[in-house]
């Protein structure tokens, strides 16, 4: 162990690095001061999120594309709120995340930022969320905290520790005994690629395997779902390694279904919660654990981007080697297509943003691709790219060849 192993604090970060974590995803905090330099002393790379939602959701990438362990820090009152919905998406999904949850001192009442003495109410919130979480309230309930978590991690079960900020400084259990081999569980080059019940239409016009159908759009205006796909299935078959491509909710994600699945390109997604924004910071959190060797793609649109477009920043910042395709369209593709032909369309309309321009103001490349063939000469300039760039592609506000059959769907009297 490195020096400061044997505070509470250290032997976490000792006991992480036994499982195989060589990286976390945080939201610095008061409530953190001990851990956080702990985890760099034990050479775990700690990547600053924007947010502590981003955090969560760049632990779920990370744990999904290298089959390890996914860590996310932050604090409580507010910073746990923020990510509870990263926790909750990992809880439907089953993915294995940890999240460490600095807390207040439990000497002292509750101050800025703080529920109450100790974060006992942050731990009732997130017992009403996870089936594992373990509160430490003094150095001798570390190990059986730990261990707690770990049941219900090698299940695919997300996991919370609470570690309020006077017991991370204590000295810890001497000695407190490790895990004998690595954390290590399914998903790694898997994804979705099948599709549900939900998004099995119809794939007469899906064209071949590796066929890019770009006819309807090959000249400009809006660039159909399926044609963007289609490039997509097209590129990622051609890279060595495979690309890894994460694909967030709305009409992107049907799309995905509909037409990355059969063309024989997997992806990741989150089929039963479905969280917008997901894919932008998984996206961000994979590139980082895979270094560059592996090409990685989000799909996402505008509706996510005005809600977790934040985390391009953290992808300049620490050069995670991600290619975001942003399909612009104006609306929440989901809610405008469910309430065609009423008044409550209205409702799915979105403010129009340049795109562009505020992906270079946070130092982002990017450029909008009118076509499909613009957008297949932009994503193959991927090799030359060394960090993240942005591509804006305009797509229609609906699309019937990979809309989810919503009438079907719709609640009857």
């Amino acid at each position: 162990m490195k020096a400061g192993s044997s505070t509470v604090a250290g032997q976490v970060a000792a006991w992480l690095c036994a499982l195989g974590v060589d990286r976390a995803y945080a939201m610095e905090s008061h409530h953190l001061g001990p851990l956080l330099p702990a985890l760099l002393e034990a050479g775990i790379c700690v990547h600053v999120a924007a947010t502590e939602t981003g955090a969560g959701y760049m632990a779920d990438g990370y744990a999904r594309a290298t089959g390890r362990l996914g860590v996310a820090v932050t604090g409580g009152g507010p910073g746990l709120a923020m990510m509870l919905p990263a926790l909750q998406t990992a809880m439907v999904e089953g993915v294995p995340i940890l999240a460490l949850v600095g807390q207040s001192a439990t000497s002292r009442s509750p101050k800025f930022q703080e529920t109450d003495a100790g974060g006992s109410r942050d731990v009732q919130v997130l017992r009403g969320l996870l089936g594992a979480v373990s509160e430490v309230r003094s150095a001798d309930g570390l190990h059986p905290a730990l261990e707690s978590g770990r049941a219900a991690l090698r299940s695919g079960s997300p996991a919370a520790v609470a570690l309020p900020v006077d017991v991370q400084a204590r000295e810890g259990p001497t000695p407190m005994p490790l895990p004998s081999a690595p954390f290590s569980w399914g998903s790694v080059s898997g994804g979705s690629g099948a599709g549900d019940a939900a998004t099995r239409i119809s794939l007469a016009d899906a064209g071949g395997r590796g066929r890019c159908q770009v006819a309807a759009s090959a000249i400009g205006g809006p660039v159909r779902y399926r044609d963007l796909m289609a490039v997509i299935a097209r590129w990622a078959a051609s890279t060595r390694p495979e690309a890894r491509i994460f694909v967030d909710a709305g009409q992107g994600r049907h799309a995905a279904h509909v037409v990355l699945g059969p063309l024989g390109a997997p992806f990741y997604d989150c089929p039963r919660s479905a969280p917008m924004g997901w894919a932008i910071a998984a996206a961000v959190g994979a590139a980082l654990a895979l270094e560059s060797a592996v090409p990685v793609v989000c799909i996402t649109g505008d509706g996510s981007a005005l809600m977790l477009g934040n985390e391009f920043a953290t992808a300049v910042r620490d050069r995670a080697r991600v290619t975001f395709v942003l399909c612009d369209n104006g609306v929440m593709g989901g809610p405008h297509s469910r309430h065609a032909g009423t008044a409550a369309v209205e409702l799915a309309q979105l403010p129009r943003v340049d795109w562009v321009g505020w992906a270079t103001s946070m130092g982002l490349p990017a450029r909008r691709a009118a076509s499909a063939s613009e957008f297949a000469d932009a994503l193959g300039a991927w090799r030359v790219a060394a960090g993240p760039r942005l591509i804006v592609v305009p797509t229609p506000p609906s699309d019937d060849q990979v809309r989810p059959p919503y009438a079907a769907q719709a609640p009857t009297s």
